[in-house]
Parts: structure tokens; C-alpha cells; sequence
């Protein structure tokens, strides 16, 4: 096992197995995250706040990569789970949208959201979602592309 204790940004791009990162910074707020599976690709991470806001953001996030087309997209997901606990001990899990990248081969690229991404309160009860590119075929370029309208 690795175990990085670092106060740079010279972090591995691509983690082995096992690896481990700590990172600390001036507020108190300590970061913590290691590779758990290589294949599939899955990192568990804990976010731990300052003494003066104690939150918790904890989860894991599984990696997915889907290159469409003749490498002229690719359709990014990360599924997983995200817990946000705040101080007053109202708890989120959230839950993202897929990603697409077109233009891979272009110099004009497009990032688009697609999907869901919804958002649960648990300690309430309440829960958010918000649905990204519901008409495709309507779609508009740039950062328009993320919003629309109920069909």
C-alpha cells in the first residue's frame, strides 16, 4: 500500500490499488481517499470539515467510460453513492447524471448532461431531481445544454 501525505496537487492521475491519499488543509478540513477496485474503477472518499463546521461528505464513486461513435464521443457515468451529513445532523445522499463528451476528434467539444441527478434529504424527507437533456434531438450547443423544459 501507498500512503500519500501531501500539500501539493502532484496526486497520482491514474491510482493502483490500495492507494491511499491524505490531504489536510489550513482550515482544519481533512481529505481522505483510496483506489478499492481497480476493474471496475471505484474510489472511497471522506470529507471531514474544521472543528468549526463539522461536516461529513462520504461515499464511493465507480468510474464508467463509453467511447461511441467512431471515437468522435464518449458517454461518462459515475455511479455510487454520495452521503453529505452536515453539523445539525440533516443527512444527503446524492445521485449524478451521465456525461457526454462530443467532438473528440474536433476542436470544438460539447459537454452535455443526460439523465438525472437527483438529491435525497434524508433527516426531512424531501428529495430533488433534476432532468438533463429530456429532448436530445432539440438540443442546443454550449452551456444551454444543460437545461430544459418539462416535455
Amino acid at each position: 500500500m501507498h500512503t500519500s501525505v501531501e500539500n501539493g496537487t502532484k496526486t497520482p492521475l491514474n491510482p493502483i490499488l490500495g492507494e491511499t491519499l491524505y490531504k489536510e488543509s489550513a482550515n482544519g478540513t481533512r481529505v481522505y481517499c483510496e483506489q478499492t477496485s481497480h476493474h471496475p474503477p471505484i474510489s472511497h472518499f471522506l470529507i471531514e470539515g474544521p472543528a468549526d463546521c463539522p461536516f461529513r461528505l462520504h461515499g464511493y464513486v465507480e468510474y464508467k467510460v463509453q467511447i461511441k461513435g467512431a471515437f468522435t464521443k464518449v458517454e461518462v457515468s459515475s455511479p455510487g453513492k454520495v452521503t453529505l451529513e452536515l453539523p445539525d445532523k440533516t443527512t444527503y445522499i446524492a445521485e449524478y447524471p451521465h456525461f457526454e463528451v462530443e467532438g473528440l476528434l474536433t476542436t470544438t467539444k460539447i459537454l452535455s448532461a443526460k439523465g438525472e441527478m437527483i438529491l435525497r434529504d434524508l433527516t426531512n424527507n424531501y428529495e430533488c431531481k433534476a432532468t438533463f437533456d429530456v429532448a436530445e434531438k432539440k438540443r442546443t450547443t454550449g452551456f444551454m445544454s444543460f437545461f430544459t423544459a418539462n416535455p
